[in-house]
């Protein structure tokens, strides 16, 4: 079992900008080392045969291909008559975004 030391619990606290009390701390001390507990006991489990998974609803990825647009196709003209403001090189312009 992993043992967790009161200067650890500092650390995590001041990281958390937590003031704890010594209890507080003590019970912090004890709940860390029992979560790291049931850990030591996951790490005991033969996973060797069990596949990965990187989405547990089974769902698919729903985004469309990335497929280049032939830039032939798009009517430039429409496209700037949309635009709020054009410069004088043809480029639309929009506002700093920073």
């Amino acid at each position: 079992m992993t043992e967790i030391t009161k200067k650890e619990i500092d650390v995590v606290a001041g990281l958390a900008q937590l003031a704890l009390t010594d209890q507080e701390k003590e019970m912090f001390r004890s709940n860390m080392e029992d979560v790291l507990g049931y850990f030591d006991i996951l790490s005991q489990v033969d996973t060797d045969n069990v596949p990965e998974i990187g989405h547990i609803t089974g769902m698919k990825d729903v985004y469309r291909a990335d497929v280049v647009a032939d830039a032939s196709l798009v009517d430039k003209e429409a496209i700037m008559a949309n635009a709020s403001v054009v410069d004088e090189q043809g480029h639309i312009v929009v506002k700093n975004v920073l």
